[in-house]
């Protein structure tokens, strides 16, 4: 078992897929225990993984937009400067941070 476990990790290291993981898992030990027990332990730190890496997207989208608005008070003039600062570094912020909230939420 612990060569089946062996080869499903490093498939998932390949591919970041627990999908094949799991189709590789049902073809070399079928209704086991022991392997759904191991697949449980792969979703839990691929999940962990999302988790971390859309907290990173979500702290600086959160970081863009603060900075757009802080720029825009600073600048505080109409003009190409403050349209770029305000309209452009918040949508792509905001983008972002909401790409972030989609990997924590698992989309």
């Amino acid at each position: 078992m612990e060569a089946i476990k062996e080869h499903a990790y490093s498939i998932y290291k390949k591919e970041r897929s627990i999908r094949y993981v799991e189709a590789y898992l049902n073809e070399a030990a079928p209704a086991s225990e022991e392997a759904t027990a191991f697949l449980g332990e792969i979703k839990k730190s691929h999940y962990a993984r999302l988790r971390k890496l859309g907290m990173g997207f979500l702290l600086f989208g959160g970081f863009l937009c603060f900075g757009s608005c802080v720029i825009t008070l600073l600048v505080g003039h109409g003009g190409p400067a403050m349209y770029y600062t305000l309209y452009g570094l918040t949508i792509a912020g905001a983008c972002i941070a909401f790409m972030g909230a989609a990997y924590i939420l698992g989309f």
